[in-house]
């Protein structure tokens, strides 16, 4: 009788992101994001598979760059856009944020929630800057808090967004508050 003995796989995970530190500030959001929605999800799903062991390695730009984060010590440049309030936002503001908030994968992140592609649609397509000046003059101050808080949310991992409080925001789909927006960041 033969036997067969089994198959013994290890899993590897290698978390990374660039350094996107320069001048004191971090100018890209990336590691938030990815921590918010990947990184965090992929522990979440283990939860449902408790014989299967994983490795997760992070490297170390991207351990420094979190504990920046965790620490309060650091926000990036569409963390500080978020928190604005849209009834204070200058011409600039308004440019910014039909610039960086739809900097998400539209199939999966922006046209599954009806108000994300909504506003989509309203910024219409952009290429170039004048575009983009153009687009902002479309946004009301509303606009962009739900702008502010859907581009947020849409990065919230799979598992987590049904959970408290993410599950009350995709369910209000729009007419966001400042104090909605600020509990969500």
């Amino acid at each position: 009788m033969k036997t067969t003995l089994p198959l013994r796989i290890v899993f590897i995970w290698h978390q990374h992101q660039p350094y996107y530190k320069s001048d004191g500030k971090l100018r890209m959001p990336w590691v938030r994001m990815h921590g918010i929605k990947d990184y965090w999800d992929m522990v979440r799903i283990l939860e449902d598979y408790p014989r299967i062991r994983q490795t997760f390695n992070f490297a170390p730009s991207l351990l420094e760059q979190l504990s920046g984060y965790i620490e309060n010590k650091e926000v990036d440049t569409a963390y500080i856009l978020s928190e604005k309030d849209p009834d204070r936002f200058s011409d600039q503001d308004r440019v910014d944020a039909v610039k960086t908030f739809f900097l998400a994968n539209r199939e999966r992140m922006i046209n599954r929630y009806g108000r994300f592609a909504e506003l989509l649609a309203k910024r219409g397509p952009v290429r170039n800057d004048a575009d983009l000046v153009a687009a902002s003059r479309k946004f009301t101050p509303q606009d962009f808090r739900d702008l502010q808080v859907w581009w947020n949310l849409s990065w919230v991992g799979e598992y987590s967004r049904f959970d408290p409080p993410f599950k009350h925001y995709l369910d209000k789909a729009s007419g966001f508050s400042e104090e909605e927006k600020r509990k969500l960041l």
